[in-house]
């Protein structure tokens, strides 16, 4: 298990483009199952990160084999050419979740 200031490492990490939002990134672990055809989608939002699903997509992915990603939409991951004070004031829509989550499982 590698382990960094407590927290499983993703295996990849990788931006993926949301249709009129930015860009959102993914966190992938169990590369080594994504011809099993079960995956698991996860999404980081306020007031929890990424961080917080990243030991379970790690367990699914390691002891289920099961292909996960823990997504973070435009904002809540506080990258630095894209902080969290770039997110929608009021939040996203329905809608807006739909796309996030469809682009992130298109990547995934």
């Amino acid at each position: 298990m590698n382990l960094k200031a407590g927290l499983t490492e993703p295996e990849k990490k990788l931006n993926y483009p949301i249709a009129h939002n930015g860009t959102g990134s993914l966190f992938i672990y169990g590369l080594k199952n994504a011809e099993a055809g079960k995956i698991a989608l996860f999404s980081a939002g306020f007031p929890d990160d990424q961080s917080a699903f990243m030991p379970m997509a790690f367990n699914l992915a390691n002891d289920g084999g099961y292909l996960t990603g823990v997504m973070c939409l435009p904002g809540f991951d506080d990258r630095i050419e894209q902080p969290f004070t770039s997110h929608f004031i009021d939040g996203y829509t329905p809608d807006e979740m739909v796309l996030a989550f469809k682009e992130a499982a298109k990547a995934l």
